[in-house]
């Protein structure tokens, strides 16, 4: 027979009990929002550079990182995640008792640390705000930081943050940039065996990498159709049929990006100067910027400052820069720093050199043209004295005459003084003047 003391006791007991756990409850959530830092919500996502036509030029990260809505994510891609890392993830609060029993169940059993019983929330809350220290600590604050995000998002929200953060291997992050990689495909268009294969890769992604092991990747990706079935996303005779299929990964080549590393900087460059953005701000933003470049010419031009047989052979390597702008934009549409230009490096586009036979046309052949001189117009091809000076061919050589073609086509150095000669001087440096004033217009 229960005495009145003992119910008292009883109840006693049971008040404290429910008073310790709010205390508890309230302690957690509190330490869970001091822990929080919003900055940390927000993701590092990709910059694109792509060309006036939209096509993709090449792209800037730091995590190569391209966010997508959850609207985007097939729901067999969802549940796939969800079978294989949260089977109960719609129903608790952030972290499951079940799962934490039934971890440290078989870690007794087995007597080492098996299972983990973290959430799909709890391993956002790790991911985006903790260390991967292991103490009990650490554990406190994630659970703390999950029963916070729960109160605070919805579970596709969490879902969503969650796929769009965790790393797929091959410095893919986010299950986007992890569909491009292995399947060169939007997150739209993945089939269920694409998605059981992606689901699999965040437990070890250099373990389970369908680039390393096609035959563990494929073990991996079966246990995930597995348990989909087991949780009611598949029916027995889908599971089978998935399971045979092969994985059709899309091995992509390097590309070869020094071509563009020149390009690059001087976009980013001026993005600090232009917009005050920061490399960090750049590479982290998602930004899409769209630049003039001629990306065939940007590479043929490369392609032309590599080969030797357009340089003097000489002990040390000769050096050159190349830019070519559209003139009646001002878009630069090719632009090297250098034949053997590295990122961030000396960029010779932007060093001050006297600028040799480059000025001829400017200083020279285009006045000419503009006042009664054609291409066929004979020059003098001879040593003559001017005060003193007496200019030389590079290659010793003098015709007596030659076109004016001809002229600059070999940069021959005596029919372009000549020519100089004819006029003025003043009258050259008014209208060298007029064209650097239009040029600053135009840019």
């Amino acid at each position: 027979m229960i005495t009145k003391k003992r119910m008292i006791f009883v109840f006693a007991s049971a008040v404290a009990l429910i008073s310790c756990g709010l205390i508890i409850y309230v302690t957690l959530l509190l330490t869970g929002q001091y822990v929080m830092d919003d900055e940390n919500l927000v993701m590092k996502s990709t910059t694109t550079l792509v060309d006036q036509n939209g096509t993709l030029i090449t792209t800037l990260y730091r995590e190569n990182r391209q966010p997508v809505s959850i609207l985007e994510v097939p729901e067999h891609v969802q549940q796939a995640f969800v079978a294989i890392e949260d089977e109960r993830f719609y129903q608790h609060q952030g972290f499951d008792i079940r799962a934490i029993g039934r971890a440290l169940y078989k870690d007794v059993i087995s007597g080492e640390k098996v299972e983990g019983g973290s959430t799909i929330t709890q391993q956002l809350a790790k991911n985006l705000f903790l260390t991967n220290e292991k103490s009990f600590l650490r554990k406190t604050q994630e659970v703390a930081i999950a029963m916070n995000l729960e109160r605070r998002y919805s579970k596709d929200e969490i879902l969503e943050m969650y796929l769009n953060h965790i790393y797929f291997g091959h410095g893919a992050y986010g299950i986007q940039a992890a569909s491009k990689l292995y399947f060169n495909k939007d997150v739209s268009e993945l089939t269920i065996e694409e998605g059981a294969m992606l689901a699999g890769l965040p437990k070890a992604p250099n373990s389970y990498s369908p680039f390393i092991d096609l035959d563990r990747s494929k073990n991996r990706r079966d246990l995930v159709i597995t348990i989909m079935q087991r949780n009611g996303y598949l029916t027995a005779e889908e599971a089978v049929r998935i399971k045979g299929k092969t994985i059709a990964i899309i091995d992509q080549e390097e590309r070869d990006l020094n071509p563009y590393l020149t390009y690059i900087d001087m976009v980013m460059d001026e993005a600090a100067e232009r917009y005050h953005l920061t490399n960090e701000e750049l590479l982290t933003g998602g930004y899409r910027i769209i630049v003039p470049m001629n990306e065939e010419i940007l590479v043929n031009s490369y392609e032309k400052l590599q080969a030797d047989q357009y340089f003097p052979k000489e002990d040390v390597r000769a050096e050159a820069a190349f830019v070519l702008i559209d003139h009646q934009t001002g878009g630069v549409l090719a632009a090297h720093g250098g034949r053997e230009y590295v990122r961030k490096g000396l960029n010779r586009v932007n060093i001050n050199r006297q600028p040799g036979s480059t000025f001829k046309p400017l200083a020279v052949y285009a006045p000419a043209l503009m006042n009664g001189y054609h291409p066929y117009s004979l020059l003098k091809d001879e040593l003559i004295d001017y005060d003193g000076y007496t200019p030389r061919n590079y290659n010793g050589h003098y015709e007596d005459e030659i076109l004016l073609y001809e002229a600059i086509t070999h940069s021959a150095n005596a029919p372009a003084v000549w020519l100089l000669d004819q006029w003025a001087l003043t009258n050259r440096l008014n209208y060298l003047n007029r064209l650097v004033f239009v040029l600053k217009i135009e840019v």
